[in-house]
């Protein structure tokens, strides 16, 4: 049994509508949140946007920018839900936070036991059975722990990915098979405490828990060899200040972009602010539009 929740998004005159769908996956009642632009084409791209550990589907759907931007640019916006940490347990985010088994999940948690390779792949052909006309490319964002989902996704999903790109996290895969006509792009904030750039020990917000991560430079080279890009890479122009952007050679029609953002922290850029203080999660920037950087990308890819 499916549950569908339609609502009306009002943008500049137009109405969008949104389903909150669920569906079972693993044993599990799970839900997604579709937003359908107003007409939908055979090439209408998809858009999957995986929110953060802690995070809600139906906040990222509205406060980091995908909603309003999916319905000018008129692509599918898809925007699914992890599972708590004790997954039995309603969530809450300091308590019971909502999750991704993105491949730092203690082994012997239950929640380490749920595949959510399987619950993605799932919300796609769902998406798919129920727009039939949308065959069109599909891309995957995530933030923090979304981001490690994404990339997971892009090294293990049975569906055909166009592109990823992950902010503010790390990819945690081991031994990534050559890929094929995949983008990716990798989004970083220069201050984050929590993905800092040359790796070290990060304060977590639950039971304050403390990790030591890998410097990002490890993601950067893994991803490299599974694109097989070549140590030949050129400056993408940009109009927005303090950010770089690096574009690298690849073979095998596979394309790797970095971002970073010089001066912003974890939170994703140009959303709501969050209220997590600064001291953990460093520095906001409001000027750089985190979900138009990425639909660009995306864009390119098609």
């Amino acid at each position: 049994m499916q549950r569908i929740l339609i609502l009306l998004l009002f943008f500049s005159g137009t109405f969008a509508s949104v389903e909150e769908i669920s569906l079972h996956s693993g044993g599990y009642e799970r839900v997604y949140y579709l937003q359908k632009p107003v007409s939908v084409r055979k090439n209408t791209p998809i858009v999957i946007v995986l929110h953060g550990a802690g995070g809600k589907a139906s906040h990222y759907l509205h406060a980091k920018g995908f909603s309003e931007l999916a319905q000018k640019e008129g692509f599918i916006l898809v925007v699914p839900e992890g599972l708590p940490s004790f997954p039995l347990i309603p969530a809450n985010f300091l308590l019971n936070p909502r999750v991704w088994n993105s491949g730092v999940l203690r082994i012997r948690k239950k929640r380490a036991q749920i595949n959510d390779v399987d619950f993605l792949d799932a919300v796609i052909r769902d998406v798919r059975a129920r727009l039939s006309n949308a065959r069109g490319p599909l891309f995957i964002a995530g933030h923090s722990n979304g981001a490690s989902m994404a990339f997971r996704m892009a090294a293990q999903s049975q569906e055909p990915i166009r592109a990823i790109a992950p902010f503010a996290s790390h990819s945690f895969e081991t031994g990534i098979a050559t890929r094929n006509n995949l983008g990716v792009f990798y989004l970083l904030g220069s201050e984050d405490p929590l993905v800092p750039l040359a790796g070290g020990a990060r304060k977590l917000p639950w039971r304050n828990s403390r990790q030591e991560v890998p410097p990002v430079q490890n993601t950067i080279i893994q991803w490299k060899n599974a694109l097989e890009c070549q140590g030949l890479s050129e400056q993408v122009p940009s109009e927005i200040p303090d950010y770089e952007q690096t574009s690298y050679s690849c073979k095998r029609g596979n394309s790797f972009q970095v971002g970073l953002i010089r001066g912003h922290g974890h939170e994703f850029p140009g959303g709501r602010p969050s209220p997590l203080p600064e001291s953990m999660i460093g520095n906001q920037r409001k000027d750089v539009p985190g979900a138009a950087l990425i639909w660009n990308f995306f864009r390119s890819q098609l």
